[in-house]
């Protein structure tokens, strides 16, 4: 009886090497070229998922309002909701995006958020080398305060509107990128998406989630020629939130960093 049972027993052991179910990279799923361009809401998800994890940011200029008043507009409200955020770009973006003339107007930066900008300047972080230049009526295109009075707020929302208008397209892209940034490749990988109801009929919601629960509403529109634009980018949840949702994997010796107190 003992020998019958030590045959199957020891090819067990061997298929249980042998067959180790080895655990898929949902990252490597994502397509390494630029998807086709997008017919619908449906079709978004992986071209924004391909513009992440791909870094190919200035794919999201297809996804520009074709109407000029709403691309300015949202493009700077990208901006500015990324700056509260603090999700910045890289200089290797910005290159990549065509975006140099906004960092040499002040309105963005390599180096400066609204939020790193305003956590330096009351204390919750040292200054940093280049701060003492920082614009903080430009810099992520925040709303102005009444305060500065009518005549100064006309003009630098001219001089925004002027320099925005350049290239719209790499504004805009540069913008979504940003609040794309918030949630880890990680995450991207694993989001799956839904049409939602928006109340205006002229749009779509295309809702992005893991299981039940949702991470992002991206209201979407469809242009009389086929085309698909993005003009609306809601985190449901924060950026730290998804860092934690979404933690990188360890590389192997790799150890945690102890939580900061």
């Amino acid at each position: 009886m003992f020998k019958m049972l030590a045959v199957p027993a020891a090819v067990c052991v061997l298929l249980a090497f042998g067959c180790e179910k080895k655990v898929e990279d949902p990252i490597a799923k994502i397509p390494t070229t630029a998807p086709s361009a997008a017919k619908g809401p449906g079709d978004v998800l992986e071209h924004l998922q391909y513009s992440i994890i791909r870094e190919d940011p200035a794919h999201l200029k297809a996804f520009v309002p074709p109407d000029n008043s709403l691309a300015l507009g949202t493009t700077q409200w990208f901006h500015r909701d990324a700056g509260y955020y603090g999700l910045g770009l890289t200089s290797d973006e910005i290159n990549a995006l065509g975006v140099q003339p906004l960092v040499e107007a002040g309105y963005i930066s390599d180096k400066f958020t609204s939020r790193s900008f305003n956590d330096a300047r009351e204390g919750r972080r040292a200054l940093e080398p280049g701060i003492e230049l920082v614009n903080e009526y430009k810099l992520d295109m925040p709303v102005l305060p009444k305060s500065l009075g009518e005549k100064k707020i006309e003009d630098l929302n001219k001089q925004l509107s002027d320099a925005l208008e350049k290239d719209i397209p790499a504004a805009y892209a540069a913008g979504l990128y940003r609040r794309l940034k918030a949630i880890p490749d990680e995450g991207w990988a694993m989001l799956r998406a839904t049409l939602g109801s928006n109340p205006n009929k002229a749009y779509k919601d295309l809702v992005l989630k893991t299981g039940d629960e949702i991470i992002v509403t991206v209201t979407v529109g469809e242009g009389d020629n086929g085309t698909v634009y993005i003009t609306a980018f809601q985190h449901e949840k924060s950026p730290r939130k998804l860092a934690e949702m979404f933690p990188k994997p360890q590389a192997a010796g790799e150890t945690k960093e102890a939580p900061k107190q």
